[in-house]
C-alpha cells in the first residue's frame, strides 16, 4: 500500500472529489448488497463469511482512499489534509466537496465552504 501524507489546494481537492466519489459508490453498492444478505442470515459461520467479506470491502476502500492520499476517518467519510489546519471534508453522498473542519475537530463539527473559499 502507498501511503503517503499528502497536502491539497481546495482546487487540488475538488478536482479528486469525483475520482473518490466513484471509487466510494462502487464500495457502497457491494457493501449495501453485502449488509442485506447478512442482514438475512442467523447468527454462524455463513454470515461471519459475509461479514468477512463486508470488512474486507469497506478495508479495500480505505486502502484506495489512502492511495490517493487522502485521510479516511469513517465509513465512507474523507479528508482532504490542506496544510493548514484544516480538513476539507467529504462525506458520502455528497455530489461535490462544500464543507470543513479544523484539526482539531471532525465531522460534527464541519463548516460550509465560505464563497471565498469556494472556486
Amino acid at each position: 500500500m502507498n501511503e503517503y501524507k499528502r497536502i491539497f489546494t481546495l482546487r487540488e481537492a475538488q478536482a479528486l472529489v469525483p475520482t473518490v466519489r466513484d471509487i466510494t459508490m462502487a464500495a457502497v453498492v457491494r457493501a449495501e448488497r453485502l449488509a442485506a444478505r447478512i442482514e438475512d442470515l442467523s447468527p454462524g459461520e455463513p454470515r461471519m463469511l459475509l461479514e468477512t467479506q463486508y470488512n474486507a470491502l469497506v478495508r479495500g476502500w480505505a486502502s484506495q482512499i489512502t492511495e490517493l492520499g487522502c485521510e479516511v476517518k469513517g465509513l465512507w467519510l474523507v479528508d482532504f489534509d490542506s496544510g493548514d489546519g484544516i480538513y476539507y471534508c467529504w462525506h458520502h453522498p455528497e455530489e461535490t466537496l462544500e464543507y470543513f473542519h479544523h484539526y482539531d475537530t471532525g465531522f460534527a463539527d464541519r463548516r460550509p465552504l465560505g464563497p471565498l473559499m469556494v472556486s
